[in-house]
């Protein structure tokens, strides 16, 4: 065996110390590497999860403010409601009538060879259906919808010269939806007696709007009373979504309950008048010095005396694409009865008249 010298014992153990320090000057540079990295990485994951907790309150600040949104919205709308409510029960300045669903008898004949697809004629005085045409089945009123419209705001307007402004939030939905408008503006005061004949003649859904905005705070809320009205009313198949009669597919009625709703218009004397008047000039206000001139949707496409065995003495027409033309009416013979025709799902502005002068003309007596 070897033996090492003293002397190379000694290099060796100078070259293993010459090895040493660099390696462990090496670990001690690894593990401060180490350790910056690791602060990075902490630094950074902080980063991180203090940005998604500032998104984090960020939304929820934001959920906050639309959850208070629609609190505050809801509380409004539960305001207007108790005060339509509160009115509908505190302001009845008209007798109730009462109006039973007309009876078909043994003489009820059946309307044939008329355009409308829905058509139903009754003796106001007999209570009793003269003719019909599926008359007891469901429909899209459309504007025929105004006349409960009429008797709602009848009922809870107590001065007919009070003023209500209009804003562009009325006026703009009507003429966007392409619905039939009075022609007010925004801006413009008018007196709500004006804005019922707005209501009726033209048919204008500016007018209804801001009748149900006046009496209930909002549409929604003015068909809920119309709703309470009809129920009132013994109407067991009718439902309103709005008070303009625009396409809703829960917004219907049928003929036989219609006429029950007109037969009880004319019952309150300033609805009887607004809907057997040919033409009415509004007042003068800034935005119309001369008033606007409203015209009857109905007397404007017939004089009412067509059928030679009657004259029509009011009226409200309807229309929208799903309804097709409308038309509710009242005529009255020379004996003084008085007679209520409803058709609807017609095809043409005039084909409703003409079915009320072919059936006014073959299912009443003749002069």
């Amino acid at each position: 065996m070897t033996q090492m010298k003293p002397s190379e014992r000694g290099n060796a153990s100078a070259s293993e110390q010459t090895y040493i320090k660099p390696l462990s000057q090496k670990k001690a540079v690894t593990y401060t590497k180490t350790v910056a990295l690791l602060v990075i990485v902490l630094l950074l994951s902080l980063t991180v999860l203090l940005g998604m907790f500032a998104v984090m309150h960020y939304r929820s600040n934001e959920n906050a403010k639309a959850i208070a949104a629609l609190e505050s919205q809801l509380a409004e709308q539960r305001k207007w409601k108790e005060i339509a409510e509160a009115a509908a029960t505190a302001i009845q300045p008209i007798d109730e009538p009462k109006i039973d669903h007309a009876a078909s008898t043994a003489q009820t004949q059946s309307i044939t060879n008329i355009n409308s697809g829905y058509a139903i004629l009754i003796d106001t005085a007999k209570n009793e259906v003269v003719a019909s045409k599926n008359g007891n089945e469901r429909i899209y009123p459309a504007s025929m919808t105004k006349v409960m419209t009429l008797i709602v705001a009848a009922e809870h307007i107590t001065d007919l010269d009070e003023l209500f402004t209009f804003d562009y939030t009325i006026t703009d939905p009507a003429y966007e939806a392409g619905a039939s408008v009075a022609g007010f503006l925004a801006g413009e005061s008018v007196s709500m007696r004006d804005i019922l004949y707005g209501v009726a003649l033209p048919s204008g859904a500016d007018a209804t709007t801001a009748i149900a905005i006046k009496v209930a705070g909002s549409e929604e809320v003015f068909a809920e009373l119309m709703n309470r009205k009809a129920a009132d009313m013994g109407l067991t198949d009718t439902h309103f979504v709005n008070a303009s009669g625009l396409h809703d597919r829960d917004h219907y009625s049928t003929p036989q309950e219609i006429a029950i709703i007109m037969e009880y218009a004319m019952q309150i004397p300033l609805i009887a008048e607004i809907l057997s008047t040919y033409q009415y000039t509004t007042a003068a206000t800034e935005q119309h010095p001369n008033g606007i001139l409203l015209t009857s949707t109905t007397f404007s496409r017939m004089y009412g005396n067509e059928a030679g065995n009657c004259t029509v003495i009011a009226g409200k027409t309807g229309y929208t694409p799903e309804a097709g033309q409308c038309l509710v009416s009242v005529a009255e013979t020379p004996d003084g009865a008085r007679y209520i025709l409803v058709t609807a799902s017609a095809s043409g502005t005039y084909a409703p008249v003409y079915d009320a002068i072919d059936i006014y003309k073959k299912y009443l007596p003749q002069a």
